[in-house]
């Protein structure tokens, strides 16, 4: 009961930082210009692509075999 009495009140803590964090950020919006707000999204815009089109480049590449990472395979009585 006392850990999840601890979750809940790190999860308000955090939900507390976000809801002020959200507040701050509303502010700075109002403060925008229309001409800066504009600008604003089209950096997001940009960088959003730019993040796109490297994960449509590291998907036409084949994946390496990652074997090192990956545990041996135990078989089973009735596997060959």
């Amino acid at each position: 009961m006392f850990k999840i009495l601890g979750i809940w009140y790190i999860l308000s803590m955090e939900s507390k930082i976000l809801q002020k964090n959200r507040e701050e950020l509303v502010e700075i919006c109002r403060a925008m210009s229309p001409e800066d707000r504009l600008l604003a999204f089209l950096n997001h815009s940009q960088l959003i692509y730019q993040i796109y089109e490297a994960g449509v480049e590291h998907r036409k590449t084949p994946s390496a075999p990652c074997s090192k990472n990956v545990p041996p395979r135990i078989k089973l009585n009735d596997e060959n």
